[in-house]
């Protein structure tokens, strides 16, 4: 299942791995409409969960032992919609996983893909939470700071709904300068300034920023809410495996600022390739199948209209 060449109709998908010493908790949860209310909904997955449990029936936004379903009133439904049916805005919420049990996701995924009464639509979104109290502060801070600096390559590969909206905002929303270089010092900034786990966090509260600490305090993790919503587990598990590795990869820069100038110069300034191929080739551990998955992604939601 996981981690392996898939065929379909569509073709042959390529599910990216988990590295082998990643080792962290981890969490989803999947925005979508429905013209089922989450009682049924809940129902429907619970009947065909063999390798999952559903742990309550109860609305509830604390962590259970098992997954959830909830309702989202942020999902808005358009008159379209609504006269194909599609009445609902659910959300399904995972236990805390780990990279053996994330597999859960894909039947789950598969069973909501292959019927109609699910989709998604431009107000959707997959979040990813990672565990963050028990990381060093250091992979901590590495983890936003890898995400702050590639941020216009990885915007790249999702679609222009999920860029800089309302509930899911760039690292750089507010700032009044333009220079990338120096919207990234002055983020590297607020981030190195924090010496400790709770300042990191208030630093990052804002909920609807591509990455929040808001839900620290809460549940204990680092939130990642860019990504579109989608039912295609290919989509949603090689997203999960490229944010892995922001808490992996060795962050040259370290804590000096100027450096940063360096490293974002004048070929990072005039390159997209560049940047691109750093993003998603040396994040990925020189991985050549990902950086092409994910040129084949950018490729596609840049052809599509927002």
């Amino acid at each position: 299942m996981l981690n392996k060449l898939k065929k379909s109709l569509k073709g042959e998908k390529k599910m990216l791995k988990f590295n082998d010493d990643f080792n962290n908790t981890l969490g989803i949860e999947i925005e979508l409409i429905s013209k089922v209310d989450r009682e049924e909904l809940y129902s429907i997955l619970e009947s065909n969960g063999d390798s999952y449990t559903f742990t309550t029936r109860s609305y509830t936004h604390e962590v259970v032992s098992g997954w959830k379903v909830v309702t989202d009133s942020s999902l808005n439904i358009s008159s379209s919609e609504e006269r194909q049916g599609f009445k609902y805005g659910l959300e399904i919420v995972s236990p805390i996983l780990n990279k053996e049990t994330f597999g859960q996701t894909q039947i789950i995924l598969d069973l909501l893909q292959g019927d109609s009464r699910f989709k998604v639509n431009v107000n959707c979104a997959v979040h990813v939470h990672f565990g963050a109290k028990n990381l060093p502060l250091d992979v901590l801070k590495g983890a936003i700071k890898n995400y702050v600096k590639h941020e216009t390559a990885i915007k790249s590969t999702l679609p222009n709904s999920r860029r800089d909206r309302g509930y899911n905002q760039s690292m750089t929303i507010g700032m009044e300068v333009k220079d990338v270089r120096l919207q990234v010092q002055k983020l590297f900034g607020k981030i190195n300034r924090a010496n400790n786990h709770e300042a990191l966090a208030r630093t990052f509260r804002n909920h609807f920023q591509d990455v929040s600490l808001s839900s620290y305090f809460r549940q204990g993790t680092i939130e990642f809410r860019a990504h579109g919503g989608t039912l295609d587990f290919e989509k949603v598990n090689n997203w999960v495996v490229f944010l892995s590795n922001l808490f992996q990869a060795k962050n040259k820069l370290g804590n000096k600022s100027h450096s940063i100038t360096a490293r974002f110069g004048k070929v990072w300034e005039e390159s997209k390739k560049h940047n691109f191929e750093r993003t998603f080739f040396y994040l990925l551990n020189r991985n050549h199948e990902a950086l092409e998955w994910f040129k084949s992604r950018a490729e596609s939601v840049n052809r599509e209209v927002s």
